[in-house]
């Protein structure tokens, strides 16, 4: 084997060495937070006036996505009136 040859199989042989199953380091375990605390980030996020606002914007837009996917209500009222030997009246 030439130094040339040598300088590229000894990484390669380390990098397949250390890939090997169960030769890899387990990921750090997550613990999941104290009950309180998460108590404490919901109430902190939902007093934020920004978040309420946000919240309500998102309410109103709603609500005129709604509006506009109704058809427009536009009621119609007719009167008719006569005169003559006898007086008629009709509201329609």
């Amino acid at each position: 084997m030439t130094r040339r040859n040598r300088a590229l199989v000894l990484p390669l042989a380390g990098l397949f060495w250390i890939a090997q199953p169960g030769t890899a380091a387990e990921p750090p375990s997550t613990t999941p937070a104290p009950s309180a605390l998460s108590a404490f980030i919901e109430s902190v996020v939902e007093e934020n006036p920004q978040v309420r606002a946000a919240g309500a914007a998102l309410e109103a837009t709603t609500a005129f996505k709604s509006a506009a996917a109704r058809p427009l209500y536009n009621p119609e009222v007719g009167v008719q009136a006569e005169n003559g030997e006898s007086d008629t009246r009709a509201l329609e």
